[in-house]
């Protein structure tokens, strides 16, 4: 099938370029329809996992169809995987990884512009060693096809990439794993004379050094975290040159020891333990007993006097400081008494595992227990008779329910003690009192505690102790009103102030039907107010015939700001009005994204809930006209074929009011927020949205009808460019005829490019025809003259371009200059008499 002839093979940096195997070029045969015969591939190549290798073919069009770059689905030719055919293993296993393919199953759209019948196509593209992958052969099996309309010859084309294990080797750490340094030094060899070596862990950089004369290399890495890391070495030379990793070292990061490690007994039922560092999890004082494995706050990696994980402990919570607990014991440890509590598997701020402590501590509590703080909350129309005591220490029994001991009364009246609520984050230091009379909201009145004790047997100082307090108002309810998104969130107003994220809102409509609410942090940010979201929609809540309904809320635990009992009665109701959202968005304006030629803000009358649901199919079309009503873009593929772009909708933000809209070829299918791969020329436009389905936040749609026109001005800031000027197919050669010229600009020209002025052979003017494509990028120049060539041999000949504009000729807003190329531009080429 292929010769064999190898032109060149070079390495550049962590890439292979690969040269060309070569058979001889097909007869110019011509076939109706989309034919192609193999001429030329890349040479077979030899790599290392990491490496990048690039790969190319060249096909010869035998067929009496064009190849045209960028009409995807009816012209553009581009390279397929095989054996089978649209097979994604290559791309699945990693191959792929960063490399641009054009799809899992298609490697590359073909580089040419332009492939007329005869005339040699091109495609090129790039795969990565991924790894871990076993030393061996990988083929890339591929054939060339027009997606859309058919695959064309099968060659039986293959690569065949020799992968080889690579010679970076880590020898070893210091200190040896397993170790509790989570920096240790990595040593290897084989990474070449002074190149840059990178250590990873698992798919992670990890650190990175240099190597010396001999290729060895020695660097510390790391921080790791506690476990067992996955190490690997590969190395980058002068040159480019890249060698891979020979072996996965094994490094197991056992405990660091603690900064400190100690405990201290606080009374008999609390003991501190000092890390001397920021432990897990930081930031939060108070918090106890949380999920994490490793926290600190986490009970069952504390064991006490050898009781097992969490044994005799109630809660652990995390004090101000971050590098210390106190741990709460279940019942009073003997006072006087030595003690140990064992702490293991609890991980630093860092996310390093510590080292197990092991911390002994001695019980002598002699301080006595005193009040520290008393509470009463009230509603303003219901005095309550709760009290709560807080002392500076653990008191009363140590039962299950704890009790407190002592003798309380309010104003001279005797009060009923009660236990220590377990929810309580200080636990029992807390005692809950049930007063004699009512107290009213706002008054103040004072407390007598008498020989309560704490658990380690010491009485109260002073005892007694009184000790003044106020009661609190307690938030209440008082109406509920629909706001802001009436279909879906109501703000409940409290005559004081409370935690808004609190409470568990019940939401019913008259059906009666039970509706999902949810409770939240009102928009408007104030401490009175808190906003209940239905999650059920409008039409299922009773409500669907009516622009307004009532719906129930009955709520129940808010709490007030830190420190304030919750709310008195525990669960209120009230009613709220919704109005239903019958006013639907509607199109505000259109402007280009920043300086962009290729992305545009579609602005709405509203907050919008998600992407336009505009398919090719044509559940609604965006269009974009030109100051002729025609269009240049649109969310229908093809519909004006060889002149319109597609056009992808995306709303970047959900919940915002815009609608980013994105250019991409001619002919592409739609993607919603699909990438930007094609320009406008600068000039004033008119969008339009034909039976748009979008819906406002209360679920609210857009009319079917069509949207806009509404302005959309485009300015063009970037000049264009020449790409290629070559010679026409069958043109130059030997006893071929010279006369026409193919030059492929960056974007859409203006008539300029089409003026016979501006186009000069050697300097001197011609005579002849230019033409443009219907893209306005391709311009073809027929001479009425062969161009001159005195032989014998090849004649070196150029075109002088000069005096070119792009498409961009309207005036825009703002002043906005005609974007002008950085012509005059020589266009080289050779003429073979």
């Amino acid at each position: 099938m292929r010769g064999a002839k190898i032109f060149t093979t070079a390495v550049t940096m962590g890439a292979i370029a690969l040269g060309l195997i070569a058979g001889a070029i097909p007869a110019n045969a011509t076939t109706t329809g989309f034919h192609a015969a193999w001429v030329a591939q890349s040479a077979y190549a030899t790599a290392q996992p990491g490496q990048v290798i690039q790969m190319s073919t060249s096909y010869q069009n035998t067929g009496d169809q064009p190849w045209i770059q960028g009409r995807l689905g009816s012209a553009q030719a581009n390279f397929a995987t095989a054996a089978p055919r649209d097979n994604t293993t290559l791309f699945n296993a990693g191959w792929a990884a960063g490399q641009g393919w054009l799809a899992p199953n298609r490697y590359a759209a073909q580089a040419n512009a332009l492939v007329a019948t005869s005339q040699l196509g091109s495609w090129a593209w790039s795969a990565k060693v991924p790894n871990g992958t076993p030393a061996g052969d990988v083929f890339f099996y591929g054939i060339p096809v027009v997606d859309g309309q058919t695959f064309m010859e099968d060659y039986g084309f293959f690569l065949k990439i020799t992968v080889q294990a690579g010679p970076v080797t880590i020898t070893g750490t210091l200190p040896a794993s397993p170790s509790t340094s989570a920096t240790p030094i990595v040593q290897g060899t084989g990474a070449g004379a002074t190149c840059a070596v990178t250590v990873s862990d698992g798919a992670t950089a990890a650190g990175s050094g240099t190597s010396d004369s001999s290729g060895t290399f020695s660097f510390s890495v790391g921080p790791l975290g506690a476990g067992s890391h996955n190490l690997t070495a590969s190395s980058v030379c002068a040159g480019g040159a890249f060698l891979g990793a020979a072996n996965t070292f094994v490094y197991q990061v056992t405990g660091t020891p603690a900064a400190s490690g100690t405990a201290a007994a606080l009374n008999t039922r609390e003991i501190q333990v000092n890390f001397g560092q920021c432990v897990s999890p930081a930031g939060t004082p108070g918090g106890f007993n949380t999920a994490g494995t490793n926290d600190a706050t986490n009970m069952v990696n504390y064991n006490l006097n050898g009781g097992g994980a969490g044994v005799g402990i109630t809660r652990v919570t995390m004090n101000g400081d971050n590098a210390s607990v106190t741990v709460l014991t279940t019942a009073a440890l003997p006072n006087p008494s030595g003690d140990t509590i064992v702490v293991s598997t609890v991980t630093s701020c860092a996310g390093s595992l510590l080292a197990t402590i092991t911390a002994p501590f001695v019980v002598s509590d002699a301080s006595a227990p005193a009040v520290a703080v008393v509470s009463a909350s009230a509603l303003v129309a219901t005095p309550t008779t709760a009290v709560t005591v807080q002392w500076t220490e653990p008191v009363g029994t140590a039962g299950s329910p704890a009790t407190c001991i002592g003798t309380y009364a309010i104003d001279s009246i005797l009060a009923v003690s009660a236990g220590h609520p377990s929810t309580s984050p200080t636990g029992q230091r807390q005692c809950t009192l049930t007063a004699g009379a009512s107290l009213a909201a706002g008054t103040t009145h004072t407390l007598s505690a008498t020989s309560e004790k704490d658990q380690g047997n010491n009485t109260q100082s002073p005892n007694p102790q009184s000790i003044s307090f106020t009661v609190a108002t307690i938030a209440t309810l008082t109406l509920s009103s629909g706001t802001g998104l009436t279909e879906t969130v109501l703000t409940l107003n409290w005559n004081g102030t409370i935690d808004p994220t609190t409470g568990t809102p019940t939401c019913t409509s008259p059906t009666p039907m039970a509706i999902v609410c949810a409770v939240g942090a009102p928009a408007s940010g104030s401490p009175s107010q808190q906003d209940i979201t239905l999650t059920t929609p409008f039409a299922v809540a009773g409500c669907a015939t009516f622009t307004t309904c009532t719906i129930g809320v009955s709520i129940t635990g808010v709490t007030g700001p830190a420190g304030v009992p919750t709310m008195v009665p525990a669960t209120q109701n009230t009613t709220a009005t919704i109005t239903k959202d019958t006013t639907p968005p509607t199109l505000s304006s259109a402007a280009q994204f920043g300086t962009t030629q290729n992305t545009f803000d579609i602005t709405w009358s509203e907050k919008v809930s998600g992407p336009l649901a505009c398919v090719a199919a044509g559940t609604c079309a965006i269009r974009i006209l030109n100051a002729s009503s025609a269009i240049v873009a649109s969310s229908i593929a093809n519909e004006n074929a060889g002149v319109s772009l597609t056009l992808n909708a995306c709303d970047t933000v959900v919940g915002d009011a815009k609608t980013r809209l994105t250019l991409t070829a001619n002919g592409a299918a739609y993607a919603a927020c699909a990438a930007a791969a094609a320009t406008l020329p600068g000039a004033n436009y008119t969008l339009t949205i034909a039976a748009a389905a979008v819906n406002d936040l209360a679920g609210t749609p857009n009319p079917n009808t069509a949207g806009g026109p509404i302005a959309l001005a485009v300015n063009d800031t970037v000049p264009p460019t020449l790409i290629s000027g070559v010679p026409g197919a069958g043109q130059c050669a030997a006893t071929q005829p010279c006369k026409v010229f193919v030059f492929t600009f960056s974007e859409k020209m203006s008539a300029s490019a089409t003026t016979i002025a501006n186009y000069k052979l050697n300097t001197i003017a011609v005579s002849g025809t230019p033409t443009i494509n219907l893209a306005g990028t391709v311009v073809t120049l027929t001479l009425l003259a062969d161009a001159p060539c005195a032989g014998p041999g090849a004649c070196p000949e150029s075109f002088l371009l000069s005096n070119m504009t792009d498409a961009s000729t309207a005036p825009l807003p703002g002043g906005q200059p005609t974007s002008t190329s950085p012509f005059p531009l020589v266009v080289p080429f050779n003429r073979t008499p």
